[in-house]
């Protein structure tokens, strides 16, 4: 059943906002009556780039069907990556328009997109915007001030120490001044992006004591789709590093790194399958288009794992996955998904993010398996359910963001799985979590706007690692900023 979904955006403040008051005068350009306001925010910067969000808002009388936002950038400005949105980019001259679920903006409605940039020069704000051709004019705050990366200092969540007990008392990083992300000892050309492994993909098991990826092997970089899949399935440990656009399905075998860089993309799809030791950082992936429920379903995943572990999924953005986003099925074991974004851009039938587990009828490979833990992940809009959706595994989902509006349901504890959902932020969401014949123990959970299920029964279990989970209060912002590839 196709459904039509009306799709909202929770956005954070930020660093610095640029707000432009809406146009009352008479408009003869692009569209008679329209009357708009824009919002900019940045949300994040560091030595060389920034990442900001752009609230469209409707201040006029009719709906608008259909929008493309432009302003001018200043100087040495270029934009990345951008959700919600696509862009082109011509000089210093930016346009953002709709796709396809966001756009209709209401009469007093508003629409959202967001973007990633680098930087040669200033973080100056754009001085004004237009919406559709008519100029949103107003008022603009003050150009925000960077902060070098190198003055700052922080505590990475990985190294904190903590008896993980679900009823254990614990003083929320929260209460103590970091700046996410952004923060390292020297301004890198990028920002960074690994805050050290946890989860259970540090946890001994399957002849592995942890994840090491291709560390102690040599250090490549694909300058082209052929010579990453050459790389990918080496035999030999091997660190990859690659940037720009590749196009097909990558297969990686055993003992690899692969890190992205400067905007990388895989459009197409991963598959790791019958592997172990693999870690994979900062890049994007977006799946290949498909043309109904049926269809979708048959496709494949944008990231999938089979018969796997020892596997670290960490700052990657992930989209439009036919059959689904990134599932984990047949027997894989002992992963760790980190810091990491999940959504839809095309209003497809079948949008379905995470799934673990393939089948009830799969307890000769899964039982025992599929443990998998979620940390500081984004599931940012489009999705509509599994997020993730579980079978037999214990899965521990702490300090996760969900803004996906318009959904069905958001997390799903299923057959014999043991789920800890731990101080997540569930934001303008329907039913946040809810049970099919699984166990799902919640503590310190945010609900914001939030309807439908927050069921929790069971004992869940205690997860065999170190970690800290941060007060689900403060991720709208550290999420925000530091999720996805850089």
């Amino acid at each position: 059943m196709k459904l039509s979904i009306a799709r909202r955006w929770v956005i954070a403040t930020g660093l610095a906002t640029a707000l432009i008051g809406a146009i009352q005068s008479p408009i003869t350009n692009a569209q008679t009556g329209l009357s708009c306001q824009v919002n900019y925010t940045l949300t994040n910067q560091w030595g060389s780039g920034f990442q900001a969000d752009v609230v469209v808002r409707n201040t006029g009388t009719s709906v608008i069907n259909g929008w493309t936002v432009a302003w001018s950038a200043a100087s040495g400005q270029q934009i990345g990556q951008m959700w919600n949105a696509t862009f082109t980019q011509s000089g210093s001259q930016v346009s953002a328009k709709n796709v396809d679920w966001n756009a209709s903006i209401a009469a007093g409605g508003s629409q959202s997109f967001g973007f990633t940039a680098t930087t040669t020069g200033s973080l100056a704000v754009p001085s004004s915007f237009t919406v559709n051709g008519v100029v949103c004019g107003g008022s603009v705050s003050p150009t925000a001030t960077r902060t070098p990366a190198a003055t700052a200092t922080r505590t990475p969540i990985a190294t904190a120490t903590r008896t993980p007990a679900v009823t254990a008392t614990r003083t929320p990083v929260a209460t103590t001044t970091r700046t996410p992300i952004a923060t390292a000892t020297v301004v890198p050309t990028n920002p960074p992006v690994s805050n050290g492994l946890i989860g259970w993909a540090t946890v001994a098991g399957s002849g592995l004591s942890t994840t090491t990826g291709g560390t102690g092997g040599s250090t490549v970089t694909a300058a082209n789709f052929t010579e990453l899949q050459n790389y990918a399935k080496s035999s030999s440990p091997m660190i990859i590093k690659f940037s720009g656009t590749m196009q097909g399905t990558l297969t990686v075998a055993s003992n690899k790194t692969i890190i992205g860089s400067n905007g990388a993309l895989i459009q197409g799809n991963v598959k790791i399958s019958g592997a172990q030791n693999i870690i994979l950082q900062n890049f994007a992936i977006n799946g290949n288009s498909c043309s109904s429920y049926d269809n979708c379903r048959a496709g494949s995943d944008a990231l999938g794992i089979s018969n796997s572990h020892h596997i670290w999924a960490d700052h990657l953005t992930i989209t439009n996955g036919q059959d689904g986003n990134f599932d984990i099925n047949n027997g894989s074991d002992f992963i760790t998904v980190s810091w990491s974004k999940f959504g839809y851009t095309t209003n497809k039938e079948h949008r379905f993010s995470n799934l673990i587990g393939s089948s009830d009828d799969a307890a000769s490979t899964d039982s025992g398996k599929l443990n998998v833990t979620f940390h500081h992940n984004w599931w940012f809009g489009g999705a509509m359910q599994r997020m993730p959706r579980t079978r037999f595994g214990k899965i521990h989902v702490f300090n996760n963001l969900y803004t996906t509006t318009g959904n069905d349901y958001c997390v799903s504890s299923g057959y014999q799985s043991k789920v800890l959902l731990e101080n997540n932020a569930f934001i303008g969401v329907n039913t946040p979590h809810r049970l099919h014949d699984g166990d799902l123990k919640a503590v310190g959970n945010l609900y914001q706007n939030t309807s439908g299920d927050q069921i929790s029964t069971g004992v869940a279990f205690t997860p065999p690692y170190s970690y800290s989970a941060e007060a689900a209060s403060s991720l709208s912002s550290s999420v925000q900023a530091g999720a996805g590839a850089k």
